[in-house]
């Protein structure tokens, strides 16, 4: 019979009484345990435990070790996760000589019967003898069904301690705890309350000021992800060092995540739904709000500012097939050159030729000197009409508030509900989620409706104001202002502006100012078609532009949540924003 390699080397060994050899296998399941009196011991004190008793075992034994495997901070349930314990086996492969794998307890390396069972068999085909340092089984088939008994105990036991974490952790993010690491901001830290220390959350000194800092730059929506990022690198903001990586600048995706997380407002997020937390917000809910619009707005615009950056982009489109202008490089023997380029064009559909940079400039600039903003009569009588209207608006009527308020009370109740359910193991969670979001957002509004009812319009007409302000000279603001100023111009006045070779031949007027104009065109038109003794006043009244009711729909909703409501206004003049051609 031809003698395998593996019996071929034990056999050496026994006829030249050579010690036989071993290998352990320590293993903990969270970094925290190899953190565990380091400054003592190597790899923190349970490993160090696991040593000892693996060498006690080998000495007992005779056994001479030639490999020690440490897997650290792995919790995962199956072999195939653990890349140390995947490792040993191809040494033993390898390694013919080994002839024993010692374990502190079979629950150390296994977490399930089959990979105990299909580990043994493999191990079994190489010559290697599993040994545990805690158990002793006897040979043949009683010391299997003794491994196989102990291995689905531990098996039951891995299951249930799974189960009763779970339970813990929905139970403390129901109660508002914040589990594991903190995001970066905050810090976490032990207390001792009443005699007792306890796990908690504070603010990061260091942090916590940048990070709030950041949420409030980019809130502005003046910044990029990328400007944030440069900002914050630039002010030290470092993430704190951790065992697989050194401190380090926070990056665009880190920035991200952190803008739509919504701990930072002060929610604990377990299993997919949010809780109430009790750590204190970084930042209030009327900011994380407008972070989140920005973020929505800049990942919908389709403006890069990575490459070829320009204070048009994303502005100007063309005027032949609609489609956005992108910006070309050239290289000629001049040096190097950038364009224009319709997105039409470079798919083959459109034939809107090259148009140079300066030439598209120029055509905005001149535009602005064309356009037919309102006279000076018209911003009089609309300024005079926006603070009648301030002036004049009242508080919701008591029947509507304690409506509100029974409502969110009912918000209340129903939320405590879903929260219960989702705590608990078999009911659908993303049901249950969309029912509590749903909940929340409806809370959300209704708090934002009372908290503004009894204010005045005051945002929203400083917000027109401003406007109206900026309408009494745009052309010659613009002509004089920064490409940045540029840029919020353009934001401010149009959603787009259609250029045709070297002339801008249309534009579409952004909320407020899209109803503004309208209502002023048929203010014009009336001018032209009326006899000239009726007051300017009258015309506008009769299409609604001074109407109280809508001038307060006008307002409202820049004071409530920042936006607009073109439906408002459109519904109740009866008009509908058009694109403008020249």
């Amino acid at each position: 019979m031809k003698m395998t390699q593996k019996k071929l080397t034990q056999a050496v060994a026994e006829h030249t009484g050579l010690a036989k050899c071993s290998v352990r296998y320590l293993r903990v399941s969270s970094q925290r345990q190899m953190d565990t009196d380091a400054d003592v011991v190597q790899d923190g004190n349970s490993i160090d435990a696991q040593r000892k008793a693996a060498v006690a075992k080998e000495r007992a034994l005779g056994l001479d070790n030639i490999r020690e495997f440490v897997e650290p901070g792995n919790s995962a349930q199956t072999i195939e996760k653990r890349p140390v314990f995947r490792e040993m086996l191809a040494y033993l492969a390898e390694h013919p000589e080994v002839q024993y794998v010692i374990v502190y307890m079979m629950s150390r390396a296994f977490r399930n019967l089959r990979d105990q069972l299909n580990t043994k068999a493999q191990l079994t085909g190489m010559g290697v003898t599993l040994l545990s340092t805690k158990e002793d089984f006897a040979e043949g088939y009683l010391g299997d069904s003794m491994q196989a008994v102990i291995g689905l105990i531990n098996e039951m036991e891995a299951r249930r301690n799974g189960e009763d974490i779970k339970v813990k952790m929905a139970n403390k993010a129901r109660n508002g705890g914040t589990l594991g690491p903190a995001p970066v901001g905050y810090l976490n830290i032990r207390k001792r309350i009443d005699g007792r220390e306890i796990r908690t959350v504070d603010f990061d000194p260091e942090r916590s000021p940048l990070m709030r800092q950041a949420f409030d730059w980019f809130a502005t929506g003046r910044y990029t992800v990328e400007d944030i990022e440069e900002k914050l690198e630039d002010a030290g903001l470092r993430l704190a060092a951790t065992a697989k990586w050194p401190a380090r600048p926070i990056s665009k995706n880190g920035l991200i995540y952190a803008f739509r997380n919504r701990y930072y407002r002060g929610e604990i997020l377990y299993d997919g739904i949010w809780y109430p937390g009790r750590h204190e917000p970084l930042v209030g809910q009327d900011t994380f709000d407008r972070v989140q619009r920005v973020l929505d707005a800049h990942a919908g615009e389709g403006t890069r500012t990575r490459k070829h950056h320009h204070y048009l982009k994303g502005a100007i489109f063309c005027g032949r097939c609609q489609r956005r202008y992108i910006i070309q490089r050239a290289v000629g023997n001049g040096g190097e050159y950038f364009y224009w380029l319709c997105r039409g064009r470079q798919d083959g559909q459109c034939d809107q030729p090259y148009i140079p940079i300066e030439a598209v400039e120029e055509a905005v600039e001149q535009h602005y000197a064309r356009v037919t903003w309102l006279s000076p009569e018209a911003l009089v009588v609309v300024r005079e009409a926006v603070a009648a209207a301030v002036a004049t608006d009242s508080s919701l009527p008591p029947d509507t508030r304690e409506r509100l308020e029974r409502r969110l009370l009912a918000i209340d109740k129903k939320e405590d509900y879903y929260l219960d359910l989702a705590a608990e193991e078999g009911w659908p969670k993303a049901k249950l989620r969309s029912k509590i979001d749903n909940l929340r957002d409806e809370r959300q509004q209704i708090r934002r409706t009372l908290a503004h009812a009894d204010r005045k319009l005051a945002t929203g007409e400083a917000f027109i104001q401003c406007g109206l302000t900026l309408l009494e000279r745009p052309h010659e603001i613009y002509a004089e202002s920064s490409e940045s100023v540029r840029t919020i111009l353009n934001k401010a006045f149009f959603s787009k502006l259609y250029v045709d070779g070297r002339k801008v031949t249309g534009h579409e007027f952004n909320e407020p100012f899209d109803a503004l104009f309208e209502l002023y065109e048929i203010e014009r038109q009336g001018r032209t078609t009326t006899a000239p003794t009726i007051n300017k006043a009258d015309i506008l009244e009769d299409v609604g532009l001074v109407d109280h009711e809508t001038l307060v729909d006008l307002l409202q909703p820049v004071s409530s949540d920042g936006g607009w409501s073109r439906a408002a206004v459109v519904g109740r003049a009866g008009l509908e924003p058009a694109t403008r051609r020249l």
